[in-house]
């Protein structure tokens, strides 16, 4: 390997290692170039502060990689010349090409046919899903810098590099997930076709008859024909050789047409999209820039994480959907119960005193809203297809829960209260035994709304109220404590209550009577509804958006609907031993991601 290809990796770097107060090293700056800085000084044993030293601080001057260009550039001052230094996407610096280096470092005329062998190098290691860089060098003829980066037309080809990250092992089974659950997922890149569509392969995100399409592509379609652009849409699955502005237009164009979209990046070119887009996921090692316009940060930069904060919005999305179909049921019966029940009574009582009320609502507001909340989620939220934006927080499935269990409550309460004397052999002239009928009333109710509890765990009609309680010990827990609070408040607290102490057998009967509710939910549970969901693979149609840390507990809330719809960037890393001209191995960061959502129709933006 000569001197220039040497001097054109660590000239031409922003990325630097840095001693630690502690005395050990770190690599600070862009990956894709710590990656190439750490094969010259691992592989060519060359370190590249060695080789910056005589010049990086005073001679050296660098423009910053040119999102249009898809190059960066370096000037250097040596021997009263100006060496410039370039490197980025090959097809944009090989026609601008008019020699090449040789191993031995002399200059050698770039044929056709070494132009075409060139390019087969190129095609062969985007084929294999490398990133490749040209790096290449030309001569101005003067001796200061230039104001503005140079435009060189006739430079001379330094080596070529392949970058491919390795895709974590997770990836394609997250992927997969994702898409099982309804969602899309499409890739933006500046990568070339060949390689993001190697990638986005192994990904599993470009299958089917899905669409790849270059930036220039998308662009003309733009300014020429967007309508064919919208119907091809649908279809695509990969952008390549794009621009910030790409990226920006597509979250334009999906929103435009209804469709939910978020966006990864890391970069500060990419904090226009991540601004534009319902939801914008940051990079932890991404710039302050992009953080700040995005509204979630990835601390792992891993794209699991991304599937399993969906998991989470679903979850929190049910868990406040459960407590509904809960407290509504309470509420409904509650009201009934006392308005049926003074209606009803020859002296115009109701069968809860006030204080009774106040412990349902103590008890069923709090606790009975914790156990619920404390949920945990699991992967088979990601099972079922998004539920639709359009839908009502209180969806079909629910009201007939809701309304089900309130004609069963009021039902048993009633025949608790006007019937069950006879069959329990309470004579209610006689005070003591019309208290201790009191007392049973209300201990079935409170008792009936706790079995009620695990029928409300369930909202898309699951037989099997139980399942998943291993996993949410929180749910046990509170449900425990608002039993032990329900003996105390009529064993111990009588008096206040207005209750007298029960035998084993009333709490039994109280139990059992409750439990009813559960057979009850089953019956429920066969009744066909039609869900209020999207279909697993329909194209988007509605925007939502997702909050920053710190928000009120409202917009949270609008946070966990967002989620449970929400489709998933992807992140790639791979890695391989390309083989051809002045290759190289090494790590960089993965490409930004811009993907798409579906629903069923149209509707406003959220602010």
């Amino acid at each position: 390997i000569n001197a220039e290809y040497m001097g054109a990796v660590a000239l031409n770097s922003t990325a630097e290692e840095k001693l630690k107060p502690d005395g050990t090293s770190e690599w600070v700056g862009n990956r894709t170039e710590i990656g190439m800085l750490q094969f010259l000084k691992t592989w060519m044993t060359r370190d590249p502060r060695d080789i910056r030293r005589p010049t990086y601080q005073t001679q050296v001057k660098q423009f910053p990689f040119d999102s249009a260009k898809k190059t960066m550039t370096t000037a250097v001052l040596r021997n009263n010349k100006c060496i410039v230094y370039v490197k980025g996407a090959p097809e944009f610096l090989l026609q601008r090409a008019s020699s090449f280096l040789s191993t031995a470092g002399a200059p050698l005329p770039l044929t056709t046919d070494k132009r075409d062998y060139l390019k087969a190098v190129i095609t062969d290691m985007a084929l294999l899903g490398n990133r490749v860089l040209l790096m290449a060098m030309g001569t101005l003829d003067q001796r200061r810098f230039p104001l503005e980066e140079p435009d060189l037309q006739e430079m001379t080809v330094v080596g070529i590099v392949g970058i491919q990250d390795p895709i974590r092992e997770e990836v394609p089974s997250a992927v997969a997930e994702c898409q099982r659950a309804g969602l899309v997922v499409r890739m933006v890149t500046g990568d070339n076709k060949q390689t993001a569509v190697s990638i986005a392969e192994k990904a599993g995100i470009f299958r089917g008859d899905g669409l790849a399409m270059e930036g220039k592509d998308f662009r003309q379609l733009v300014d020429e024909d967007p309508e064919k652009l919208t119907a091809l849409l649908p279809r695509l699955q990969v952008l390549a050789r794009s621009t910030p502005k790409d990226k920006h237009v597509l979250v334009d164009l999906l929103k435009k047409s209804g469709q939910i979209t978020a966006v990864t990046g890391d970069g500060t070119n990419d904090a226009p999209a991540l601004k534009l887009s319902d939801v914008g996921f940051a990079m932890r090692s991404g710039t302050d820039v992009a953080v700040s316009a995005s509204d979630i940060v990835l601390l792992d930069d891993n794209f699991v994480s991304v599937v399993n904060a969906c998991m989470w919005g679903r979850n929190v999305n049910d868990n406040i959907r459960k407590f509904l179909q809960f407290q509504v049921t309470v509420n409904v019966v509650g009201v009934l119960l006392t308005f049926l029940g003074a209606a009803f009574s020859s002296t115009n009582t109701a069968p809860l005193t006030p204080v009774q009320l106040l412990w349902l609502n103590l008890i069923m507001d709090t606790l009975a809203a914790l156990a619920l909340a404390t949920e945990q989620p699991s992967r088979e939220l990601l099972s079922r297809a998004p539920s639709s934006p359009d839908g009502s927080l209180v969806s079909p499935r629910m009201w007939v829960n809701i309304f089900g269990h309130s004609i069963f409550q009021l039902g048993l309460m009633l025949w608790l209260m006007y019937l069950a004397p006879a069959y329990l052999g309470l004579d209610l002239d006689n005070k003591h035994e019309a208290l201790t009928h009191r007392t049973i009333v209300f201990n079935t109710f409170i008792l009936t709304q706790v079995w009620n509890e695990f029928n409300a765990r369930k909202l898309h009609g699951e037989a099997n109220v139980f399942s998943g309680l291993r996993r949410s010990t929180g749910h046990l827990k509170v449900t425990a404590i608002m039993v032990v609070f329900q003996i105390c408040a009529v064993q111990v607290f009588g008096d206040f209550m207005g209750t007298c102490p029960l035998s084993l057998n009333h709490w039994l009967l109280c139990s059992l009577l409750g439990a009813l509710c559960l057979p009850w939910g089953l019956l429920l549970s066969k009744i066909q509804v039609q869900f209020d969901i999207l279909p697993p693979f329909e194209e988007p149609k509605k925007v939502l958006k997702f909050a920053k840390v710190g928000q009120d507990v409202i917009h949270r809330i609008r946070v966990a609907k967002a989620l449970s719809q929400i489709r998933h960037p992807a992140r790639r890393r791979s890695i391989v031993d390309p083989d051809g001209f002045h290759y190289q191995r090494t790590l960089s960061r993965s490409s930004s991601i811009a993907e798409s959502f579906s629903r069923r129709r149209r509707t406003s933006q959220h602010q």
